[in-house]
């Protein structure tokens, strides 16, 4: 920055000029030097920056790198208003000066602030927020036209069948067919239909999102990806969902990241209940991650989803 000297007590004022009346005109103010009127006309992230503050947080949309309690003040203080998950999409309103917490909206209104940390541009690559399933046809996925199970084991789980004095322990291998069968508080409970109906209570399975043909293109241990909208408690609202997506005059269908995508209704099993993914693909990694920028841009909340082929 530019270097001024303050004048000594001796320096001569600049001549008033005499003006017709006895009235003075006073000398001009100092221009400001051009590095200095930059500063004051930059953006404030900017400003802040140059003055050896914290960077600025995205502008425009953004996206949250983490769940966070949105709170009504300014400086982070008081109960909260509102929380949101890790990948939801917001709106950013600015910082104040001097602060952490950055102002936010959805859904056309502002409704507080949350750390400016916990928020990234929609264009930076995003972190696989679940892992699902693809299962191949036939034994033992397939009885018929019917599926064996909703779940796959995704490691070994600890299970019992039968009941009473009869009741025995079983392990359960990863890739067996598992149904849900209710839960215990916020515990998952499994029943393995190819097990005598073994149960087993918690543990890890994966949603199977879609039954592959043999000799298709995911073999066994591949992977593809899909671009994830969001949960509903039923699958007809799922369905009704992508409809209105479809159908938003906003983000015509032959324009939208959906296009000609398949979409992908499948349930998930988290913190003691029952709810129904709404998805679209298949990408490759770096497909939906463009697939969830494209969607963010249209203020929609989007997550990647991983999917092994079993």
């Amino acid at each position: 920055m530019p270097q001024y000297q303050r004048p000594s007590s001796d320096a001569v004022p600049p001549a008033r000029q005499e003006l017709p009346g006895g009235r003075q005109k006073l000398p001009a103010a100092p221009a400001l030097a051009p590095a200095l009127l930059a500063l004051l006309l930059a953006a404030p992230g900017a400003a802040a920056q140059a003055l050896g503050g914290p960077p600025g947080p995205p502008t425009g949309e953004a996206v949250l790198t983490r769940d966070v309690a949105v709170k009504g003040a300014a400086d982070g203080g008081g109960p909260a208003v509102q929380d949101l998950r890790r990948g939801q999409t917001v709106v950013v309103y600015g910082t104040p000066r001097g602060g952490g917490w950055t102002q936010i909206g959805r859904d056309g209104r502002e409704i507080g602030y949350v750390p400016g940390d916990a928020l990234a541009s929609p264009l930076r690559p995003r972190e696989v927020a679940e892992r699902a399933a693809a299962v191949a046809a036939g034994p033992p996925w397939l009885r018929g036209e019917r599926l064996a199970g909703t779940h796959v084991a995704a490691a070994e789980m600890k299970a019992r069948s039968g009941s009473g004095k009869a009741a025995k322990a079983v392990t359960l291998k990863p890739g067996e067919p598992l149904v849900l069968d209710g839960f215990d508080g916020a515990r998952p409970r499994w029943r393995a239909p190819g097990r005598d109906g073994a149960v087993a209570v918690g543990g890890a399975a994966l949603p199977v999102v879609a039954v592959l043909p043999h000799g298709g293109a995911a073999q066994p241990g591949g992977r593809f990806y899909l671009a994830k909208l969001g949960a509903y408690p039923t699958p007809l609202e799922a369905a009704d969902a992508w409809a209105a997506l479809a159908g938003d005059p906003g983000a015509p269908h032959r324009d939208s990241p959906h296009a000609g995508r398949q979409v992908f209704v499948y349930p998930l099993a988290e913190g003691g209940r029952l709810s129904y993914s709404l998805a679209f693909g298949p990408f490759d990694r770096a497909g939906a991650d463009g697939a969830c920028a494209a969607m963010a841009a249209r203020l929609r909340d989007c997550w990647l989803v991983e999917v092994e082929a079993r």
